[in-house]
């Protein structure tokens, strides 16, 4: 039985891979080096709950992508164009968001689909800044992969 190392080497593979990911951790949130010597832009995989259906387990995750906000010293009202603000910010919520598109589009049809994951439900990603410290956003996501159960006994 190895479905979950499974699972969480192939979602650490298609993150890597990424060109948008410099680092890729896994566990609880608040022991990943988030602090400014890790190097962003940076993916976290939490592990959920996981349910035994019979022929099939559900494995249940939360991937974070995420960058560091990059604030500019000068004065807003010197922009030439205030509606983009101070910051990167909707540069990392755009390049995170492809990020965690092009995770789910191979867990649905890709690479991974072959290996026997399949993406049970839709995706919904969950944009944030500053939820954790030094001042990073980027986008959430639940994901649910069901694999074979090979555990079965008759």
């Amino acid at each position: 039985m190895r479905q979950f190392y499974t699972v969480t080497q192939k979602l650490h593979d298609l993150l890597i891979a990424d060109n948008n990911v410099n680092v890729v951790t896994i566990g609880d949130v608040s022991e990943a080096d988030l602090a400014k010597q890790s190097i962003f832009p940076l993916a976290h995989i939490i592990v959920g709950n996981t349910s035994l259906n019979g022929s099939t387990m559900t494995l249940n995750f939360t991937v974070i992508c995420m960058d560091v906000v990059d604030i500019n010293k000068s004065q807003l009202r010197n922009e030439t164009e205030p509606y983009y603000g101070m910051d990167n910010l909707q540069d990392i919520w755009n390049t995170q968001l492809q990020v965690c598109n092009r995770l789910v589009e191979q867990l649905r049809r890709g690479t991974a689909f072959s290996n026997n994951f399949q993406l049970t439900d839709s995706v919904t990603a969950t944009p944030f800044q500053d939820r954790f410290e030094n001042l990073l956003a980027g986008w959430a996501i639940d994901i649910a992969i069901d694999v074979p159960n090979t555990e079965i006994c008759i």
